[in-house]
């Protein structure tokens, strides 16, 4: 039976080979195009998965305005802050994240002198370890940003820095 209908499928291939090829490359198009959506929402469901509250952090994103532009961006300033705390009284926490560029950072003490040219940096209000938990290697969460200029730093960037001391209470200078 199945091989019976294969063969009638070459035939009608082979008979109407425009429509035949039409409907082949329909089906390869729409399936390529399922894939794609899929792995995209995929992609986009599986962002920050790892904090413990993941499924109560939101994102406020604002309107890029100057220009002819209507991107979006996840940007807010500090009233827009002080609004949704003070205005909306369901957010628990509201932290900001701001992403100054690349800047010349450097430690002192380190012999010889040398100046490190670091990008993704991110500024951050104090309260931004209760809304993400990110695991800390030492430091304590609690303390880590009440200080004005405090730094946590990635082991990696810890380790160029300051090789196998401890950083903790150190200086690094940012230009």
């Amino acid at each position: 039976m199945f091989r019976n209908l294969i063969k009638v499928a070459f035939r009608n291939i082979r008979k109407e080979k425009f429509f035949s090829l039409l409907n082949i490359a329909g089906l390869a198009v729409g399936t390529c195009c399922v894939l794609f959506i899929s792995l995209y929402i995929a992609d986009e469901r599986s962002f920050d998965k790892f904090h413990e509250n993941a499924d109560r952090i939101y994102r406020i994103n604002q309107t890029f305005i100057w220009g002819d532009d209507d991107n979006l961006f996840g940007s807010t300033g500090p009233n827009v802050a002080e609004a949704v705390r003070t205005e909306i009284p369901e957010f628990e926490e509201v932290t900001r994240v701001h992403t100054p560029g690349s800047r010349a950072i450097s430690y002192e003490k380190r012999v010889p002198y040398v100046v490190f040219e670091e990008e993704g940096l991110f500024a951050v209000d104090e309260n931004f370890l209760r809304v993400f938990t990110f695991p800390l290697i030492s430091g304590d969460k609690k303390t880590a940003f009440k200080e004005p200029f405090s730094i946590a730093l990635t082991e990696s960037t810890a380790q160029k820095y300051f090789g196998n001391e401890n950083a903790i209470g150190e200086l690094l200078m940012v230009g």
